[in-house]
């Protein structure tokens, strides 16, 4: 068996079509190279935000209750030097947040596997124990995570997750939704979104690490 080769996507248009059917909608993502940025407004045409920019269009903690983002945008540090906020993910923003949409993020794997691939979120790709040591993904408590996520490869999202290590099951996501390993070739599809609870008295600038997991033989 050999390493398959695994392209990740993400969907760029506002239907809620899968890859194999509309794949011009979908756009792809170099690990290591883009970034996800959640946040609470728009940016969009700013060339090369500063820490400023980025911090004005932040999500802002409420009182009470708990505040989602409202844009997600998927930002390039290879073709535009500086990072260039160049791309809104629609149904993972406004209205489509935390919502039904299944075709958001998707992984293509193009053979098998010797388990099953899981998405996780670390504070450290680098350590033995990837921790939760950022205040995003619980400060140490899993629980606590801002980040939530679905796995929909089989369909809508219907059970979310505190998004957080590796620790336990129920924070990070199956993404053949619990069928095990990959017999073959498959695309694998995800959604998520930050939500930020109520109270923080002070700004955070933090980037967790999204982790694919999975053994080939």
């Amino acid at each position: 068996m050999a390493k398959p080769t695994v392209i990740w996507r993400y969907n760029n248009t506002m239907t809620d079509s899968d890859y194999a059917t509309l794949p011009d909608n979908f756009a792809t993502i170099t690990p290591g190279s883009y970034t996800i940025l959640w946040l609470g407004s728009n940016p969009a045409g700013i060339s090369n935000p500063s820490s400023e920019q980025l911090s004005d269009a932040g999500i802002l903690a409420p009182e009470t209750g708990a505040q989602k983002h409202t844009k997600c945008f998927i930002r390039n540090s290879i073709t535009d030097g500086g990072g260039t906020i160049f791309d809104l993910v629609d149904l993972c923003s406004d209205g489509y947040v935390g919502g039904s949409s299944r075709y958001v993020f998707c992984i293509s794997f193009s053979g098998p596997t010797v388990t099953e691939p899981t998405l996780e979120f670390w504070a450290n790709p680098e350590a033995t124990d990837p921790g939760t040591s950022l205040t995003t993904l619980g400060n140490g408590s899993p629980s606590g995570s801002y980040v939530n996520g679905a796995t929909t490869t089989a369909g809508a999202p219907s059970t979310w997750k505190k998004l957080a290590g590796n620790s336990a099951v129920d924070y990070y996501l199956l993404l053949n939704d619990g069928a095990n390993k990959l017999t073959a070739a498959k695309d694998l599809y995800f959604t998520c979104y930050m939500q930020v609870p109520p109270g923080l008295d002070h700004s955070i600038d933090e980037s967790p690490y999204m982790i694919l997991r999975y053994m080939w033989q």
